[in-house]
């Protein structure tokens, strides 16, 4: 990670989430984590995906990007439902 980046993140406050964002049948294959984590005093988060290929796959960027988005979606998600348990 670029020390800038680093420099901005709180290490202390790193948990990982419960939460995975693959189908069901690349789980096989491959794992992925997601910590949550204060950067600059604001939530964030870190998305790792840890996979073993054989081949190269020209599609990673797009079944990157497709996970990324699950990952966006359930944050909004979290966030929505915390609000409205808050009301």
């Amino acid at each position: 990670m670029p020390k800038d980046i680093q420099a901005r993140l709180d290490f202390d406050s790193i948990k990982p989430e419960k939460n995975t964002f693959m189908s069901a049948e690349l789980k096989k294959s491959e794992t992925d984590v997601l910590f949550s984590v204060n950067l600059d005093g604001k939530l964030g988060y870190i998305y790792t995906l840890i996979e073993h290929q054989s081949t190269p796959d020209k599609i990673m960027p797009i079944r990157l990007h497709r996970y990324l988005l699950n990952a966006m979606e359930w944050h909004i998600t979290m966030k929505k439902s915390s609000k409205s348990s808050t009301i």
